[in-house]
């Protein structure tokens, strides 16, 4: 006989209160699910590559922490019995680190990414996969992608910066860009963005732009000059033959020794457009 073990909750109103059960199968094995989360410092963004109902998700860090799971955000437990979903996700965030708690559907707890701005994959093994330049265009070759590759210019001009991008769109999903002037090399160490990564994320594309910043500082009498590679928040939100347009978050705080980020900072917008 197959055994059910009820699950209950308390439901009050000013005049009554009820309690509402409802029956649960005994604990199977989680259920798939593929989740890739980057968060800005004015939203988390969510895409579900398999196992939900619903493909993108874009929560207001306002309303952090939230809960999700394969139906979309979490309402009152009234509106929706526990036993629905196979996977239940908290999000939260605490300076520049995205803090994830599975209440149900993983074989783990929780998990951190740091920075909460890195494109991450997330399933229910807890594998945790940032996004990089590399790993993409060699997934991009070994699923032949690159045959595939949507046919748009391969140079583009950055109007703001002056800087000449190099640039692949993989399948329509992923897009690498890099900068056709090494920023740092043997002979020349330049300022300025080194490289973009980006996956579609339902309308828009979302990733992470590197860059090399120099700064200087001055501890009793001691100068120091340095160069640092950071990386920040990128989303593109129009694609087309002749244009590009999304934005950056730009003016990061950082410590010139270390290089450590200590300040999130704003997102600007930014132009594309093709070298002719």
């Amino acid at each position: 006989m197959k055994r059910v073990v009820a699950a209950c909750a308390f439901l009050s109103t000013v005049t009554s209160l009820a309690v509402v059960c409802w029956a649960q199968s005994p604990s199977l094995p989680p259920a798939h699910f593929s989740l890739v989360f980057r968060s800005t410092t004015e939203n988390v963004s969510l895409a579900c590559d398999t196992g939900c109902i619903w493909t993108t998700l874009q929560i207001s860090a306002s309303r952090m922490p939230v809960t999700v799971d394969s139906q979309g955000v979490v309402p009152d437990v009234s509106d929706r019995p526990p036993g629905e979903s196979a996977f239940v996700i908290r999000i939260s965030t605490a300076g520049d680190t995205l803090q994830l708690s599975c209440q149900r559907g993983c074989r783990w707890t929780s998990k951190s990414i740091s920075p909460k701005s890195v494109v991450t994959q997330v399933d229910e093994n807890g594998t945790v996969r940032a996004a990089h330049p590399k790993a993409v265009a060699l997934e991009a070759l070994d699923s032949g992608a690159a045959r595939n590759a949507v046919q748009l210019p391969t140079q583009w001009k950055w109007a703001d910066t002056g800087d000449t991008m190099r640039v692949r769109i993989a399948d329509g999903q992923r897009v690498d860009a890099e900068n056709v002037v090494p920023r740092l090399s043997h002979e020349q160490r330049l300022e300025g963005v080194e490289s973009v990564s980006l996956i579609r994320m339902g309308a828009i594309y979302a990733g992470t732009s590197r860059s090399v910043e120099s700064c200087s500082s001055s501890t009793n009498g001691d100068e120091l000059r340095n160069f640092c590679r950071l990386e920040s928040a990128i989303e593109i939100t129009t694609l087309t033959p002749t244009r590009v347009e999304g934005q950056v978050e730009s003016d990061l705080g950082f410590d010139c020794r270390s290089c450590k980020v200590i300040r999130t900072g704003t997102m600007k917008p930014f132009v594309w457009t093709p070298v002719k």
